[in-house]
Parts: C-alpha cells; structure tokens; sequence
C-alpha cells in the first residue's frame, strides 16, 4: 500500500508540473488577435479574460499573468475593487510589449489598454447605488486612476 501511494503522489507531482510547463507559442498574429479580444472594453472580453485566468490551461499563447495590483496606488481605494481591473490592465500591458515591442505598444494599443483598464473600475462603480455620493466617489477615484496611466503609464 505504501509504494502505491508514493507512486500516486509521485503521478500528481508530474501531472501538477506538466501543467506549470510553459504551453507552446502561437503564432504572432494569432496571440495578437487573442490578446486583444482579451484586452478590449466590452464585458465579454473582461469575462474571456477571467475565465483564462482562472483556467490557465486554456492559455495556449504563453501569456505573462503577473501583476502588482494597481502599483503604486491602493488596489481597494475607499474600499472600491479595483485589484482585477488593475491585473488586467498589467496583463495588457505586459503581454502586448512583449509581443510587438514598447514603441508599437504605445502608438497602437496603449490608449485600448487603458480605455479597457477605465471601463473595468467603471464596472465596480455600476454596482453602487447610482447616482448617490458614493458612486460619485467611485467613478471619480476611476477617472484619477484612467488619467494616471494614460498620462503616465508605459
């Protein structure tokens, strides 16, 4: 019994490792075209985007999942969630300078990027009661945030 259980937990680790194994590379044009279904401002393509998050086998492109929230800024400012607009954005960020490069990034894509980035914490906003105080509050925090890394984000 012992040796069958060394054997099973030995098969888990390899299973486990196979799928920490980076998945093989899409073409450019096909990871492109994905990254920026993932990366638009409609809520199918914030939802694409946390269903592959979730589920990072369905990640054939190699894609860079790291974030550092919302860097410099509270991820949770006046308790509003901003953490999962910021991964996002980072995920935009990131993967499309890897693909076509600063310079490319920033004349094509940057400002689709962030735009998505604001319709995201806008999203955490519609939840609130409208037209109230706080989802002033809310909206205004998301404009700072949107005018921050469209001025200043690279």
């Amino acid at each position: 019994m012992q040796g069958s259980a060394t054997a099973d937990t030995a098969q888990k680790a390899v299973a486990a490792k196979q799928l920490d194994r980076p998945k093989p590379k899409q073409n450019k044009n096909a990871t492109l075209k994905k990254l920026r279904h993932l990366t638009g401002t409609s809520w199918n393509s914030y939802s694409s985007w946390d269903n592959m998050r979730q589920n990072r086998r369905l990640d054939k492109y190699g894609f860079d999942w790291s974030t550092d929230g919302c860097s410099h800024a509270p991820d949770k400012p006046d308790g509003f969630n901003f953490y999962w607009a910021c991964w996002r954005h980072d995920f935009g960020y990131r993967n499309h300078k890897k693909l076509v490069g600063k310079a490319e990034f920033k004349a094509r894509y940057k400002s689709r990027v962030d735009s998505a980035f604001h319709q995201d914490m806008l999203r955490v906003c519609m939840f609130l009661p409208i037209k109230g105080p706080i989802y002033r509050k809310c909206k205004g925090y998301a404009k700072t945030y949107y005018e921050t890394v469209k001025k200043l984000g690279a």
